[in-house]
């Protein structure tokens, strides 16, 4: 199965060359590109199973449907992916282009264009799906690429518009017959959100969709590590666990991966080993290829000093403050994040004020002050979602409040 998942931009551009017509001329005046996108989410279901109906609906035995995928995340995210809008220009021609270069599949129809000297059309389907915790969803675009020649284009567009209606009531009844097709393939399909050029969005599944999606809020709360300054974190219980989780994300773990809890015990990391067996995702007796325990590896290997805390034999009254540990950094880590926040636009950085103020009041509506570490934390988070500064957000460390 092939790895690489392509964009739209060979689809249209092919469209945009098997439509030119026979007479040529000033044609570029005269071509259009329209495309409608539709977001479908189906809950509880796979990415394979999800990407193998959608190519089963889309496809047919004049016109069969090309299928590129990808391997899938080790750890699916809570929220779904997007395509990315790009706008490129065939000569004087300006189009957005959707490339999918994180979906799991990329599914991509392009029926034969209908053509004559003086006019032609083409159109082009493409469907990129992206698996979440909670189900997969799949993101419909529907691209109409239209060419007529300059001196009879008002001619066949009055006959276009009379045998299949205008541009917006063609577009609008080709997405409702595309999602037709996939949700007689898919069952149990919502339909997230339409968008139709020349159209208000509609979104006819907005609130079933929210049950399965949580937001971006909602994601970046979950994932912002309370930093503590002094204290202990409490041992044993739920909230000693939901603490050792927290900690754990902070510092780019998953709390459930196996894999990175036996990578923490081959570099002796003993706060993260302590952490990963109080957030109760792994398994200490679980043994690998070799038949090794996470035990037998800490001996082979002469950690010592991890084999009281594999073997639950630790004090109960010591402390793991992953924040204390690792020399927590509260004002380089606001300097930081300020020098970051400072690259973007001002408009940008108002949106992220007001979006660390919306988490705040959210948390307090739910009986959660968050300290001034914590929102520093969700900030972090916020700014990572900017493209332009991601990659330096992304370097500064949570839990020690330094560059990495």
């Amino acid at each position: 199965m092939p790895t690489h998942i392509r964009s739209l931009s060979s689809a249209i551009t092919l469209a945009l060359l098997s439509t030119t017509p026979v007479m040529a001329g000033s044609l570029q005046d005269q071509t259009e590109v329209k495309t409608a996108k539709t977001e479908l989410v189906v809950p509880g279901a796979t990415a394979q199973e999800v990407a193998d109906q959608i190519r089963d609906a889309l496809s047919s035995w004049a016109t069969p449907a090309t299928f590129n995928a990808r391997s899938l995340p080790a750890v699916l995210p809570a929220r779904p992916d997007s395509p990315a809008a790009v706008q490129k220009q065939y000569g004087s021609i300006s189009v957005v282009e959707y490339q999918c270069s994180s979906a799991y599949a990329e599914i991509v129809k392009r029926p034969a264009p209908v053509k004559n000297p003086f006019f032609s059309s083409a159109e082009v389907i493409q469907v990129c799906v992206y698996p979440f915790q909670k189900g997969v969803k799949a993101y419909v675009m529907y691209s109409s690429i239209k060419k007529t020649e300059s001196l009879t284009s008002g001619l066949f567009n009055g006959i276009a518009n009379a045998i299949r209606g205008n541009d917006v009531e063609w577009l609008t009844k080709q997405m409702a017959g595309v999602t037709d097709d996939i949700r007689k393939k898919v069952p149990g399909l919502l339909v997230a959100k339409i968008e139709v050029p020349g159209t208000q969005a509609q979104e006819p599944d907005r609130d079933a969709v929210a049950a399965v999606i949580p937001s971006e809020t909602a994601v970046a709360l979950s994932q912002a590590a309370p930093v503590q300054q002094s204290g202990a974190v409490p041992q044993g219980g739920m909230v000693n666990k939901i603490e050792a989780r927290k900690n754990l994300t902070a510092m780019g773990f998953a709390y459930h991966s196996q894999e990175q809890f036996i990578a923490a015990i081959r570099r002796q990391d003993d706060v993260a080993v302590q952490l990963f067996i109080e957030g109760g995702g792994v398994d200490v007796a679980l043994k690998d290829k070799r038949g090794k325990t996470p035990v037998d590896i800490a001996k082979e290997i002469g950690a010592t000093n991890l084999l009281p805390i594999l073997t639950g034999k630790t004090s109960a009254a010591a402390p793991i403050n992953a924040a204390v540990v690792n020399g927590y950094d509260a004002v380089s880590f606001k300097r930081l994040l300020d020098e970051a926040q400072a690259q973007l636009p001002p408009d940008a950085q108002e949106n992220v004020k007001n979006q660390v103020n919306a988490a705040v009041t959210q948390a307090r509506l739910q009986g959660i002050n968050l300290s001034n570490d914590q929102r520093e934390v969700f900030r972090r988070q916020v700014l990572s979602m900017y493209p332009q500064i991601s990659a330096q957000v992304n370097k500064i460390n949570p839990a020690t409040g330094r560059m990495d």
